[in-house]
């Protein structure tokens, strides 16, 4: 069934992780609303830990005058992995959903709380519910390049891009032939009239999940190793390394629910500068090290 107006007939919880968020946040809230406008029903769960700008306060005057029904959950957390710092406000949100029986809802629509929702496409958004087939898992793309390669994976490469075995693909900078078959993708980018296309996991800072398809499931990140089995620590920081908490929440999808996951090329939302800046490092990189290998 099609959908052309701006009111789709189900429920949907919007939710999302904000820490030290302060700077984007209206302009993301802004998008929760027009978002949750175009439900039949809608709620809002959002989880927020230790941030020092203001967030919080933000967050609270937010709720206290939108007509959505929100509900702000914050807590301290001293963990020093980030990736298990967003797992942990992952887990509180979905169990805030399950305690309030929100599960009862048709979707999860899953947002960062960064600049990477300042601009989302609404109508690449409604293009999700228009597809002639069924889908657990619509994940967003980007229009300068796709980004989140962390939390991708798919039959060619699934592999934790991050992991000690696999960093020295990154010479290669953000080229997407290493997820997928020639066709697919035009280098870094995908064109956003491609159909969707089928992953293992992804996600791009928005995520739109059938409810149905997490009964059940948790994120848990998985610990990154290195090749003698010992845990990966990361040299720089000395923080242990965990894998991206969205690839083992797609897992367990996968293997609970046969849950099928696709980038939506048409579901646009910004792409974020911290991620445009790692970008040009890998880029300069490359060239530092084809000059070399040129010279040699």
């Amino acid at each position: 069934m099609r959908y052309r107006s701006n009111l789709l007939p189900f429920r949907a919880v919007i939710a999302g992780c904000a820490r030290n968020s302060a700077r984007d946040l209206p302009f993301v809230l802004r998008n929760i609303e027009r978002i949750a406008g175009v439900f039949k029903q809608s709620r809002v769960v959002i989880c927020e830990n230790d941030s020092v700008d203001g967030t919080l306060d933000i967050l609270n005057q937010w709720s206290a005058k939108t007509n959505l029904k929100c509900h702000i959950l914050s807590e301290p957390l001293r963990l020093r992995s980030r990736v298990l710092r967003i797992a942990w406000a992952r887990n509180r949100i979905l169990e805030c959903i399950r305690l309030h029986a929100l599960d009862s809802y048709d979707y999860l629509v899953m947002m960062d709380m960064d600049e990477v929702n300042k601009r989302i496409s609404l109508r690449g958004f409604l293009t999700s519910f228009n597809y002639p087939f069924d889908w657990d898992v619509m994940c967003a793309n980007q229009l300068d390049y796709y980004y989140d390669f962390f939390a991708l994976r798919t039959d060619k490469y699934d592999i934790n891009p991050w992991g000690p075995a696999e960093r020295h693909r990154w010479t290669d900078g953000t080229d997407l032939s290493l997820w997928f078959e020639p066709g697919v993708s035009g280098g870094k980018r995908i064109p956003v009239n491609s159909d969707p296309i089928p992953v293992l996991s992804c996600f791009g800072g928005l995520g739109i999940y059938r409810m149905s398809s997490i009964e059940g499931v948790t994120y848990k990140p998985e610990r990154v190793l290195n090749e003698d089995g010992s845990q990966f620590t990361h040299p720089d920081t000395g923080i242990d390394e965990y894998d991206c908490e969205h690839a083992s929440f797609h897992k367990q999808m996968r293997d609970r629910h046969g849950a099928k996951i696709y980038i939506n090329p048409r579901m646009i939302n910004n792409a974020n500068r911290y991620h445009r800046f790692l970008d040009l490092i890998f880029r300069f990189f490359h060239l530092r090290i084809t000059k070399n290998d040129r010279k040699q």
